[in-house]
């Protein structure tokens, strides 16, 4: 079976910025024992990414740690949905009979943590804008239970600015035990912010990137081959990029290009380009006009 490009299939890693910065400040929350942390930024800019990253790194930077991830589900339609059932399903330890699901998470965190002296759960929820009141006061309950057991828990969420409208739910409604254990330390996410981001981003695609495994062959390499052994580089192209797609952004994507958006933009100009591919290959501006101009990054920033 022929592997199909990380760019193609939506799976390829890029880095950014904003990737490293986030890392490091839940890093740090991590080892000061925070109760936790919340990103929040618009639609599209690379959050989602960036949790499942952060869950990485926290695995293999924390060893002594539990870390979990879990994606959670819009709470819509008259069925309740139990946040403790979720974790569980996504941690893939369902029980085989009925049981308290905040119960059988507990003990499942404690026999992990089992023989580490000040055990930490660091749970990672995305799409945490979804959560309920009721659900904040179950994480909270949570917490305490694990403390009594001498672990603590540090909840790192990533969210959409919707997450503000439940912080000034909160506050209206006075839950200030919540609002200080999971809505002290709110931070911006943003996407690409500037051409030097933009040109660092690019610059994985020439040389910190490889496909197929093992073989030493860059993104860029691989679709221009020719045009890259004579020394073409997308890095070259930023300063172009951020114009075109600066002029095609508005509202809250001004100087907060959308990944998901760029990174489309990006593979529609190796993709068009890969027939044109020779040792004197030589992208326009109008090139890169149309790449962007097939995302619709204009419409979706419109609709917002």
């Amino acid at each position: 079976m022929t592997a199909i490009h990380p760019l193609i299939s939506k799976k390829a890693r890029i880095i950014t910025h904003e990737m490293i910065r986030v890392a490091r400040v839940t890093f740090d929350r991590v080892t000061a024992r925070r109760t936790g942390v919340i990103f929040y930024g618009e639609s599209r800019v690379g959050k989602s990414r960036c949790a499942r990253f952060v869950t990485d790194q926290l695995r293999e930077q924390f060893p002594e740690c539990y870390v979990e991830f879990h994606s959670v589900r819009p709470r819509e339609g008259p069925q309740r949905l139990n946040l403790f059932k979720e974790i569980c399903h996504s941690a893939t330890i369902l029980p085989k009979e009925r049981v308290d699901y905040f119960y059988h998470l507990l003990g499942h965190i404690q026999t992990v943590l089992a023989g580490v002296e000040c055990g930490q759960f660091v749970l990672v929820l995305d799409e945490i804008q979804y959560l309920e009141p009721a659900d904040f006061h179950q994480l909270a309950s949570l917490y305490n239970s694990l403390q009594l057991k001498d672990i603590c828990l540090t909840l790192v969420g990533f969210a959409q600015p919707d997450i503000l409208k439940t912080l000034s739910g909160l506050k209206v409604t006075v839950k200030p035990q919540l609002i200080a254990r999971f809505f002290a330390d709110l931070n911006a996410f943003h996407g690409c912010r500037n051409s030097d981001e933009l040109a660092t981003i690019l610059r994985a695609y020439d040389s910190g990137s490889e496909f197929p495994p093992g073989s030493g062959t860059s993104y860029t390499a691989f679709f221009w081959p020719q045009a890259f052994a004579a020394g073409v580089r997308l890095v070259s192209l930023a300063e172009l990029f951020w114009q075109e797609i600066s002029d095609a952004v508005s509202g809250v994507y001004v100087k907060n290009i959308p990944m998901e958006h760029l990174c489309e933009t990006v593979l529609n100009l190796l993709l068009a380009q890969a027939v044109k591919d020779s040792p004197s290959l030589q992208v326009c501006a109008a090139d890169v006009s149309q790449a962007v101009k097939t995302v619709n990054l204009r419409t979706f920033c419109d609709a917002k």
